[in-house]
Formats: structure tokens, C-alpha cells, sequence
């Protein structure tokens, strides 16, 4: 079950992008602009002139473990090899005004009709820029047993000493992710989690987990306040502030699989300006986009608007994902 789950995009040794979207047209676009699921995602980007070995090593690790292979050079994948770039000619045409080449045009008429992506042409992705602490963190799933990011993030809970936001669209917590969680909350650390609910999940049965243990985590966490996104619009983002001042965005899932299994990617931000920004995207998708689950009022997966159906199916499926969390 090992799964390479990273997403690093790094351009001439000086300039990353990571976070939790996959190279997918549904993670890229407005809602209703593509068929079937849209996702709500975040990544971070950074200049660096030069990167921290860690973050070097997580890509080449993974890459040189994988015996990939290089398409263009076989044959019977050719066809799938022009499609690609005909879709990636599509793209930028699109994204930077150009007119589409009637051969492009035909093959993709779907991204040929997204208007969101045009909105890329004046896209500066620093507009404001400063000068922070940046780090990356890595959790290996081959060859080198490294899970410095795993540890990083118990030991920013430990070391928290007001408030934890995090954003994650599967929470399904590990006996020792809990306990770090159970002991802020006693410290006094007010602890905000928005996930994904039946209407904004796109796993059943990690929803069914979350259906079966959300009243028990608001129970035996303290200060732990617990939101469900209402979607349509999947959520995917993935990110953690700790005390307003040190930030990680990155793949990693508040689950079994990416504490143990998978292998993740994130970077640490070491920034108070940056970690506010973060903060307030957080609070307010909690406060616009998603319900708050309280146990005393029974409001839960089950008391979204259009989820009613969907929770029903999901809980029949909680049988099985105990089995699985059994099997982790």
C-alpha cells in the first residue's frame, strides 16, 4: 500500500512549488468548469538560491526508487506521450493568450472552453515578497527510513502553547497523533480542524471513519473545535499553523497512511506574516464554507443540507473502514 504521494515541482534549482494538489484539470479550475469532481487545494511557493538538501533528496529518492521510465522512448506509448503535450500547448495558449492550434483545439475542446485558467496571464506567484526561514520536510516510503516530517509536526504540537489551526481533508488519527492532540488541548491550546464532510469528500471510506469517530474526538480532545466543509467543491488542502508564527503546507494527510506509510512532502515556514495569512484563510473557510460539529446539539456529517443521503451510504461503510484502520 506505499504510495509515492509527494508533489514537488522544482524549476532551475532555485524556485518550488508543493502542497496537495495532483496534475489534474479538476484541481486547476472553478466549479462547474469540469466533469465530475473539483477540488479546493494550496500549495506554497518559494524562491530559494538554493535549496536545502532534504528537499533535493525527497525528489530523487522517490524518483530514482521508482525505476521509472521515460515515455518518449518507448514506442507503444507514443501516442499517450503527443497527447500530453498537446494538452500542455492547449494550456498555455489558454493561459497566455494565444490562439489555440486547430489540432490542440479539437483534440481538448474541454480545456479549450475553461475560462478560469485565462486568469493565469497576469499571475505573479510573489507579488509581495519577504525573506523567510523555509524548510523542507520529507517522509520517505523506500529505501531510507526518514519521517522527519512526521516528527516535526508532533513536535510542533508538543511545543505549541495557544492555538493550532489545520486544514486536512482526512482526519482519521493515529493512537499517538490523538494523545499529542488530547495533551495541547489539556495544556490550554485551542485547537481548529476543517476537514471534509459526506457532501465535500471525495473517499467514502475515510468519511465513514470520520463519521464514526467525530463525536468521540470532540469528546475526548479539549478545546478541539471540529468543521465540515459543505462543499460541492472537494477539499484537498492540507496545512498546519502552530501559535500564529510556524506554518507546513505540503501532501501530508492527518491519517494512518501518511504518518506511516506514504511517502510526503511539506515545507515549513518559519513566519508570522506568513502563518497569519494562512490563519485567516483557514477561519474563514471554517466560518463561510463549512459547519461546526458540536455533539450537544447532535450537528455532525449527518446534518448537512444535501449530505443526508450520502451520510446514510457512508455509514453503512463503517464496518469495513474499522477494518482497515485494523489492517494499518
Amino acid at each position: 500500500m506505499s504510495s509515492n504521494h509527494d508533489k514537488i515541482l522544482i524549476v532551475d534549482d532555485t524556485k518550488i512549488l508543493t502542497g496537495g494538489r495532483n496534475i489534474g484539470n479538476r484541481y486547476f479550475v472553478d466549479y462547474g468548469e469540469a466533469e465530475g469532481k473539483v477540488y479546493q487545494d494550496m500549495d506554497v511557493y518559494a524562491e530559494c538560491e538554493s535549496f536545502p538538501l532534504s528537499t533535493v533528496l525527497a525528489f530523487n529518492i522517490e524518483f530514482y526508487s521508482s525505476n521509472a521510465i521515460n515515455v518518449s522512448s518507448m514506442f507503444a506509448r507514443q501516442k499517450k506521450y503527443d497527447q500530453v503535450f498537446s494538452a500542455l500547448r492547449t494550456l498555455e495558449a489558454k493561459m497566455l493568450g494565444r490562439s489555440l492550434a486547430p489540432v490542440d483545439a479539437a483534440m481538448y475542446p474541454e480545456i479549450a472552453k475553461i475560462k478560469s485558467i485565462e486568469e493565469y496571464r497576469s499571475f505573479n506567484p510573489a507579488p509581495d515578497e519577504e525573506l523567510y526561514e523555509v524548510n523542507g520536510l520529507d517522509k520517505t516510503s523506500t529505501l531510507i527510513d526518514n519521517n522527519a516530517l512526521t516528527e516535526e509536526i508532533f513536535n510542533s504540537i508538543d511545543n505549541a502553547q495557544q492555538k493550532i489551526s489545520i486544514i486536512n481533508p482526512y482526519v482519521i488519527l493515529s493512537e499517538r497523533m490523538k494523545e499529542k492532540l488530547v495533551n495541547a488541548g489539556k495544556r490550554g491550546v485551542q485547537i481548529t480542524i476543517v476537514t471534509t464532510s459526506p457532501t465535500s469528500t471525495d473517499s467514502k471510506l475515510t468519511q465513514a471513519r470520520l463519521i464514526a469517530e467525530w463525536r468521540g474526538l470532540l469528546t475526548d480532545i479539549p478545546n478541539l473545535r471540529l468543521y465540515g466543509a459543505t462543499g460541492p467543491v472537494k477539499l484537498h488542502a492540507k496545512s498546519f499553523v502552530f501559535d500564529s508564527k510556524i506554518s507546513v503546507v505540503g501532501s501530508y494527510n492527518l491519517d494512518l497512511l501518511s504518518e506511516t506509510v506514504n511517502s510526503e512532502f511539506a515545507l515549513k515556514i518559519i513566519s508570522e506574516e506568513f502563518s497569519a495569512e494562512l490563519e485567516q484563510f483557514i477561519e474563514e473557510y471554517a466560518s463561510e464554507q463549512s459547519i461546526e460539529y458540536d455533539v450537544e446539539k447532535n450537528i455532525g456529517p449527518h446534518s448537512q443540507n444535501g449530505g443526508q443521503k450520502k451520510f446514510k451510504g457512508m455509514s453503512r461503510l463503517k464496518f469495513i473502514s474499522g477494518l482497515i484502520r485494523a489492517f494499518l
